[in-house]
This record gives C-alpha cells, sequence and structure tokens, in this order.
C-alpha cells in the first residue's frame, strides 16, 4: 500500500493488494486492494472509494529490479582529500608531459573522483608512453566500463589479459565488464572454476554473476567465502546484503549494508545498496538519506543515481526522478532495472513516445518480463497504437496470467473499443486468477 501525507494535515492511503486497517482516534476503515481512503486531522478516515491502482509502481526485491553492477574495488576516499590530491597530481603531469607514472597516477585519482571519462584518457597518454604497461590497460578499462561503454573495456581488458593471463585485476575486470553487457554466461568462463586462495575480488565478482543470473543462495555463500578471509571487505558485504534482500532477509541485510558503510563511509556503492535495502524494507526517509550521501560521494555514479531515482519515483518527485534516472541511463544504459525505472517515469508525466523508447531498452536485456510488455502496452496505448498496444498486453498476460496489471489495461482498451463482452470475458478470468485485486472487480 502507498501512504501519503499532504502537508501535515491529512493522510492519505491507497491499497495495491490485500487489505489495510486505517484508523485515528475518530474511526476506523478497512481498505481494500483497489481503494483508497483520506483522514483529514480530527476526522476519521473517509469511506473508501474505488481508484485505478494499475499504474502504480509496485516494487519487490526481485533481482532483477536490483542495481547489481557493484563497482571493484570500491572508491571510499574522502572527496575533499581527492581533490587536493588532484591538484597535486594535475600539476605533476603537467611539468613532466612524457612521464608514464605521472599520467598514470593522475588518472586513478580521476577515476576515483569519478571522471572516468579524463581518467581514461590519462591512462590511454600513459600507456603510449610506456606500451604494454597491464596496469594502464585495466585502468583505461576499468574507466570505460564505468563511463557505460562496456565494448571498449572488453576490448582493452581482452588485451591487458593477453599480456598477463594471471592478472587477477584484468581477469576480474574483464569479467565484470561483460556482466554490464549483459553477458552472465562469458563472465562466468572469463573467470573459470573456483580455485583455494583466490583474490577477494575474483569471489565477490562470482558472487555477483550468481545474482544476475538467480543464484541468490550461491551468491550469498560466495560472498561469505569471502568474507571469512577478508572480514572488512566492503564489496562482499553490499553483495552480500544484495543476495539477502533478494531472499527476502531484509534485516540481515540491512545490517550488512550498515557495516559496509561503517568501513567505507564515502562510497556511492555501500551507501546505493544501503539506500535500496532501506528502500524494499519500506524505509524511505533512511532510502533517501543513504541515496543522497551516494551521489554526493560520487556525482556520476550510475548506480547511486539509480538508487537515488528510484527513492524519487516512489515519492511521486517525477520530475527529479527523470533527472537522476536519466543521468544514469546516460553513463549505464543496461543497469538492470534503470529502463524499466525510466518507463514509469514517463508513462506518469504522459511522454509515451520517450516511454516506449525505455520499456524497448529494457526488453532488449529481459525480452520475456510480462511487466515489461504491460508497460510498453500502456506507451503503446497512450500514443494511440491500439492493435501494438492490446499485442503487448495479451503476451504479458501468456507468459503471466496473473499480471493484474496487464488484465487491467487490456479490458480498459477494449472498453474504449466498445468491446464490453471482451472485456467483461478479460475481466472474468483476472478475478478468478486474482480475487484478491479489486480493481479488477470495480472494472
Amino acid at each position: 500500500y502507498l501512504v501519503r501525507v499532504v502537508n501535515d494535515t491529512s493522510t492519505q492511503v491507497t491499497v495495491t493488494e490485500g487489505r489495510v486497517a486505517f484508523y485515528n482516534e475518530k474511526g476506523e476503515v478497512l481498505v481494500n486492494a483497489g481503494f483508497q481512503s483520506r483522514a483529514n486531522v480530527g476526522s476519521a478516515p473517509s469511506i473508501p472509494t474505488a481508484v485505478d491502482v494499475s499504474g502504480l509502481i509496485q516494487w519487490t526485491a526481485d533481482v532483477s529490479a536490483l542495481p547489481i553492477d557493484v563497482e571493484i574495488p570500491i572508491v571510499s576516499s574522502d572527496r575533499a582529500v581527492l581533490r587536493r590530491e588532484l591538484a597535486l597530481r594535475e600539476a605533476a603531469a603537467k611539468e613532466n608531459p612524457t612521464d608514464a607514472g605521472a599520467h598514470g597516477r593522475l588518472a586513478e585519482v580521476l577515476y576515483d573522483l569519478g571522471q572516468y571519462s579524463r581518467a581514461a584518457d590519462e591512462w590511454a597518454l600513459a600507456n603510449r608512453l610506456q606500451p604494454q604497461n597491464v596496469g594502464w590497460l585495466v585502468g583505461m578499462g576499468q574507466a570505460r566500463r564505468a563511463s557505460g561503454d562496456a565494448a571498449g573495456a572488453i576490448e582493452i581488458l581482452n588485451e591487458a589479459l593477453r599480456l598477463s593471463p594471471e592478472n587477477a585485476e584484468a581477469r576480474t575486470s574483464l569479467a565484470l565488464s561483460h556482466l554490464s553487457a549483459g553477458d552472465s554466461i562469458v563472465a562466468r568462463d572469463v573467470l573459470g572454476e573456483a580455485r583455494d586462495g583466490e583474490a577477494a575480488a575474483v569471489g565477490v565478482t562470482r558472487a555477483l554473476i550468481s545474482l544476475r543470473t538467480g543464484s541468490y543462495g550461491a551468491a550469498e555463500s560466495s560472498a561469505a567465502m569471502v568474507l571469512q578471509a577478508h572480514s572488512e571487505y566492503s564489496p562482499a558485504l553490499v553483495v552480500q546484503a544484495l543476495a539477502l534482500l533478494a531472499q527476502g532477509e531484509t534485516q540481515k541485510a540491512r545490517a550488512a549494508a550498515e557495516h559496509a558503510t561503517r568501513i567505507a563511509p564515502h562510497s556511492a556503492q555501500t551507501q546505493g545498496v544501503l539506500s535500496m535495502v532501506a528502500f524494499f524494507a519500506g524505509e524511505m526517509t533512511d532510502a533517501a538519506r543513504a541515496a543522497n550521501r551516494a551521489v554526493e560521494n560520487d556525482p556520476f555514479s550510475p548506480f547511486a543515481l539509480f538508487a537515488q531515482g528510484r527513492v524519487l519515483l516512489a515519492r511521486g518527485d517525477l520530475g527529479d526522478a527523470r533527472d537522476a534516472l536519466g543521468q544514469a541511463a546516460a553513463l549505464s544504459p543496461n543497469l538492470p532495472g534503470l529502463q524499466e525505472s525510466l518507463g514509469a517515469v514517463y508513462l506518469r508525466l504522459d511522454l509515451p513516445l520517450r516511454a516506449e523508447t525505455a520499456y524497448r531498452a529494457a526488453l532488449q536485456q529481459n525480452p520475456g518480463m510480462a511487466e515489461l510488455h504491460a508497460g510498453l502496452g500502456a506507451a503503446l496505448h497512450a500514443q494511440g497504437k491500439i492493435a501494438e498496444a492490446e499485442k503487448e498486453y495479451r503476451f504479458a498476460l501468456d507468459k503471466e496470467p496473473k499480471n493484474s496489471t496487464a488484465r487491467v489495461r487490456l479490458a480498459q482498451l477494449l472498453i474504449q473499443q466498445g468491446q464490453l463482452d471482451a472485456a467483461q470475458q478479460e475481466l472474468q478470468k483476472g478475478t478468478a486468477e486474482t480475487p484478491e485485486r479489486g480493481l479488477l472487480w470495480v472494472q
């Protein structure tokens, strides 16, 4: 259910699923799914009225909606310290323009500050001055990946791994780049079989791959194995938190995320994961606070911007949500769940063409996801593309017959077309599949 407090003078409750008891000192009502009630200060809650909840965002802790593209290593330096260091290293590189080391060291601090394109350029210059340096190549690949260029990162990191097949950082970065490109199978092949004593970052990357492929228990186990040997390794803690969250272990996930933020308080990733955990626990104030800290720590982190945008969307701050999610998409368009959230924002802003673009991008990553087809159908419906919209709604229902959002939208489309008997048949199917959804009965 959603709760909205208006200027501290009234509280409004909208129920999307199940039933909620809504009461104050003046009285009580039961609000069923698809209904809404409001209580003004000093008055009992109003008699519930039917509302269309099909367009409301219903968040679940499903891994397909989690931004699990965690950076390794996690940047944790204080930004004020980094800016002072940047000035020193810029001066050194300017004084020694042919010193590869000076440019490489400048690239490191640029990367930590989130200036990924500049960092990649400096590492490229260092590599021209000192060719075939694996360190420069790995840094350049990581910066390319962080700026959203997964294909460019893969090309560079393949070269680094060719030069140094045993380099764990190159192997991990290459696997993460394939993961960013949406290819979990190749990412796993890059890592190879698990070995005793392998680097902590490799173990965490294995956990990330397991998360992306839905093996939540395996992800948690991989993270736990890393933490046995490196108890303060914050990347393992944040991945563990996401794995626990995906399994519905919200309290344990919160403990792991908070532990990570204590170790690395200036990391966009640790704060972003804490925001996600608080978000799914329904603690929006804590979620917003952590998301804002994440963006302050790294204004160019797509992970942090996505965390912030999702909280803003849930709170109804659509303009700010669009800005945050749009920036995240410009930096990392393949971040899981990002395009879906953008589509939802554009739908609610009555920008259906942009919503269509976002949902189509999301479907390239998850072509069989029913909710995405329902969203695309709504975007097409709003543009008057009736036949295409109906096709998407029916595809969503073929994939997931209990998807009441697609069912209601299809019925509304049929009603608008005057096909009342067909609409009634769809709604009867819906009430049989999901009798708890009040809006189906209202329609």
